[in-house]
C-alpha cells in the first residue's frame, strides 16, 4: 500500500479505480436503459428529464404507468441520481415528497407480476413421491406413494 500510495500517479490509480468500479460493468446497461426510457417520456410530455421537479415526476410517472412499466421506483431512482450528478445537489423534500406520492401513485393496483411463458418442469417427468426429494419434502414416506407418477 505504501509503494501504490507513494507517488501522485498512484494515489491517482487508486481514485479512478474506486470511481470505475462504483457500479458493477455489467449493470450500466439497464441504468442507461432505465435513464433512456426516463428522457423519451419526459420528451413526450415536452418536460425536462435532468432537472427533477414536481411537474415532470408527475407526467413521466403517468406515462411510465400508462405504458405498463411495473419497476418505476428504479425509473425514478435513476432520475435522482443524474439529477444529483447534474446538478450538484439531490432534490429539495417538496419535490421528493410528491416523487414518493406520484410513484404510490403509478404503482398502485398492478398487483403481482403475471409468470409468463414458464417451463413446466414437471411435464414428462416421471417422480417416485416415496424417495425422491420433492417427496420428503412433501411428506410422503417411502411406503405410501412408491410407485413413479407420470405428469403430463
Amino acid at each position: 500500500m505504501r509503494e501504490a500510495l507513494s507517488s501522485n500517479q498512484g494515489r491517482l490509480a487508486a481514485l479512478r479505480f474506486l470511481d470505475d468500479n462504483i457500479t458493477a460493468e455489467g449493470s450500466n446497461r439497464c441504468r442507461d436503459a432505465l435513464y433512456s426510457t426516463w428522457c423519451y417520456v419526459a420528451k413526450q410530455f415536452g418536460v425536462d428529464a435532468i432537472l427533477l421537479q414536481r411537474e415532470n415526476a408527475r407526467c413521466v410517472l403517468a406515462g411510465l404507468r400508462a405504458g405498463g412499466y411495473r419497476t418505476s421506483g428504479a425509473f425514478l431512482a435513476r432520475a435522482k441520481q443524474m439529477h444529483l450528478l447534474h446538478v450538484g445537489k439531490p432534490v429539495d423534500e417538496a419535490v421528493d415528497f410528491w416523487c414518493k406520492e406520484y410513484l404510490r401513485s403509478a404503482d398502485s393496483g398492478r398487483g403481482a407480476a403475471a409468470l409468463k411463458d414458464g417451463f413446466e418442469f414437471t411435464k414428462n417427468m416421471e417422480i417416485d413421491f416415496g424417495t425422491s426429494c420433492l417427496g420428503k419434502l412433501m411428506g410422503f414416506k417411502e411406503s405410501q406413494h412408491s410407485t413413479h407418477v407420470p405428469y403430463s
